[in-house]
């Protein structure tokens, strides 16, 4: 039987399940250099680092550990833009 591991694009740490990762997903256009010019960045964050950039939070329920989403539209766009940068893509913005 083959057993499959993932791991948190940010601190690499390990997970059993890929329902333990927040999957985001940045789709980058631009038209300066060429029309067609696209670009997409995928990361997915275990529920520590996900925390940690404010994306969730999570409480302890009775015997377990829920994954609890937050208002994230003020911190969204600085989230992107750390992840973009961490990435190593060259955005002006």
């Amino acid at each position: 039987m083959e057993t499959k591991t993932y791991s948190c694009d940010k601190c690499k740490s390990k997970v059993d399940n890929q329902k333990n990762l927040l999957s985001i997903e940045v789709r980058l256009k631009s038209y300066r250099y060429d029309s067609s010019y696209r670009q997409k960045l995928e990361v997915e964050l275990c529920p520590s680092c996900a925390e940690k950039l404010g994306l969730i939070k999570r409480v302890v329920k009775g015997d377990a550990v829920v994954n609890e989403p937050q208002d994230t539209k003020d911190k969204l766009y600085n989230v992107i833009v750390q992840l973009i940068q961490e990435t190593g893509i060259q955005v002006e913005y």
